[in-house]
């Protein structure tokens, strides 16, 4: 319980970012189910990961998009520490999914 508060207290500090773009708590929300492939679990992530991912990439139309979506992946997923961020950007081929997401690192500037 005390985890998911605070899942949930990190999501809304990061949901405040560009106006207009994607709140960081409609990514996640749809991101959610892909946690366990997320995580290193599966070879594959489930319909319910990429229906989400299908969500996202809808939502993501232009740059300011992107780098609003980027920067939630990159907060979300270092807050969670077990989250193996490869494979973040290989959601969208293996949902077959139009969106580009950088590969999530400590070091990424979504800026660009």
């Amino acid at each position: 319980m005390t985890r998911t508060v605070g899942f949930l207290a990190i999501l809304l500090l990061v949901s405040g970012s560009a106006m207009g773009a994607p709140s960081c708590m409609v990514v996640m929300q749809n991101l959610t189910p892909c946690l366990a492939y997320l995580r290193g679990s599966g070879s594959g992530p489930s319909k319910a990961c990429c229906n989400g991912v299908t969500a996202v990439g809808k939502v993501s139309k232009g740059k300011g998009d992107r780098q609003a979506i980027c920067m939630c992946l990159k907060n979300v997923a270092f807050s969670f520490g077990n989250i193996d961020t490869s494979r973040i950007s290989s959601l969208p081929k293996k949902c077959r999914v139009q969106i580009q997401l950088p590969p999530i690192s400590a070091n990424i500037d979504c800026s660009k």
